[in-house]
């Protein structure tokens, strides 16, 4: 814009107000309107110097040649003489050159500055938006997401305590199965150590009879020998009965182990938010629940694995 400088710094100089001529002799209050829309554009235009860079030269000239002939006529507005000369005829004559000056620069100017404007401002306030409305979006996504972590972390707790609570009572069943299988057997024992008591009671009976019958020595020898035979037969079959009576027992201690065990994990997970005490509670109950310990009933060390053994394999898992 340095072509049109010197003219624009004098145009700034200028009082709009007293152009008017307002209660003065030979006013243009009729052309004042014009000159006010002139300047205020006139002022627009130094505001938006890109503007003026992006016009055609022959569009610059024409509009640099405007404001020569705009000046010229302020000027002669601020020279007006009303005592010299045909001062009405003066005046209509630079009423005139003003309406035809604003109708050059509303054919030129006006609607070229105006949609320069409108565009800049309709890209700016479309950005403004779009990032406005990007911004909102991510918030919206951030939101959804911690939702989401709070939602999928009840989810989590909710579904691992039911599902304690579902094996503690799974546990529980196979107990109660393991304690009535363990009485059947119990009651088959007691009903074998009696018939086997029996039996040796009748045996020594007949060996008392042969020796003081006097009957054959070798014959009752035989049939004594047979008989311990028999009896030997039973023992092992006894044996059986109490193994199997033990190890319902040792079924049922464990599983009522691992019910208790769960039941007091649910507790504590209910009872607490501190995830290291929660992590330590659910080692011991994978422990009691996968290490098969002493009950007194059987032997369960070989052939178990411990809980942290157990852990090793999940965490093995995970790494995969």
């Amino acid at each position: 814009m340095e072509e049109i400088k010197p003219i624009l710094e004098k145009l700034n100089k200028a009082n709009i107000a007293d152009l008017e001529r307002k209660g003065k002799d030979f006013s243009f209050s009729d052309v004042q309107n014009f000159i006010v829309i002139i300047f205020e554009n006139i002022k627009i235009l130094q505001e938006h110097s890109d503007f003026w860079t992006q016009l055609p030269e022959d569009k610059r000239n024409n509009i640099k040649s405007y404001l020569e002939h705009f000046l010229q006529y302020i000027e002669q507005i601020q020279n007006f003489n009303p005592t010299q000369g045909n001062p009405q005829s003066e005046r209509d004559n630079i009423a005139s050159h003003i309406r035809s000056n604003y109708n050059q620069f509303y054919e030129h100017l006006l609607p070229r500055l105006k949609l320069f404007i409108l565009e800049k401002e309709v890209s700016s306030k479309k950005t403004e938006e779009l990032v406005k409305q990007a911004e909102e979006a991510i918030l919206a996504i951030q939101k959804q997401k911690e939702q989401g972590d709070e939602i999928l972390k009840a989810l989590r707790e909710t579904s691992a305590i039911t599902g304690v609570s579902k094996f503690a009572g799974v546990f529980g069943d196979q107990a109660k199965q393991n304690k009535k299988t363990a009485n059947i057997w119990l009651g088959v024992s007691v009903f074998a150590a009696i018939a086997i008591g029996g039996f040796l009671w009748w045996i020594l009976e007949q060996l008392i009879d042969v020796i003081q019958g006097g009957a054959d020595f070798q014959i009752s020898l035989q049939i004594f020998l047979a008989k311990i035979l028999l009896l030997s037969f039973f023992s092992v079959v006894f044996y059986q009965v109490i193994k199997n009576y033990n190890a319902n027992m040792h079924l049922f201690t464990l599983n009522k182990h691992r019910e208790n065990s769960l039941a007091s994990f649910q507790s504590f997970v209910e009872s607490t938010e501190d995830p290291k005490i929660r992590d330590t509670v659910l080692i011991q109950a994978t422990k009691a629940i996968f290490e098969a310990g002493e009950t007194g009933y059987v032997s369960s060390k070989d052939g178990s694995i411990t809980g942290m053994e157990t852990i090793k394999i999940v965490d093995q898992f995970r790494e995969k």
